[in-house]
């Protein structure tokens, strides 16, 4: 009968060398995943600060125009005259009038 421990031992050794091989391969790719990774959630962090000043930035722009769009006066409403007749009516209608 033949002896093959030593086929069998090398054997191993090309296995041992598939497994180290395998292993490197998976710390590479996971080195390169992390870096994509890492860029990519840099370039989203870059964007979502540009988006908050464009926000403040719309708020103070926004909150501009609403102030100058106030108006500076109390408007007349156009209520029919017939139906501001006698004093106590003309009092209670000049309240409605500028109330508006």
């Amino acid at each position: 009968m033949r002896d093959i421990r030593s086929d069998l031992q090398e054997r191993v050794g090309l296995i041992e060398d598939q497994i180290s091989t395998s292993y490197a391969q998976f710390e590479k790719m996971i080195e390169q995943l992390q870096s994509e990774r890492e860029a990519r959630v840099s370039e989203l962090k870059a964007e979502l600060s540009a988006l908050g000043k464009l926000m403040e930035v719309e708020h103070r722009r926004m909150a501009n125009v609403c102030y100058r769009s106030r108006p500076l006066r109390r408007q007349r409403s156009r209520l029919p005259i017939s139906s501001c007749s006698g004093s106590a009516k003309w009092a209670r209608c000049r309240r409605m009038i500028w109330s508006i």
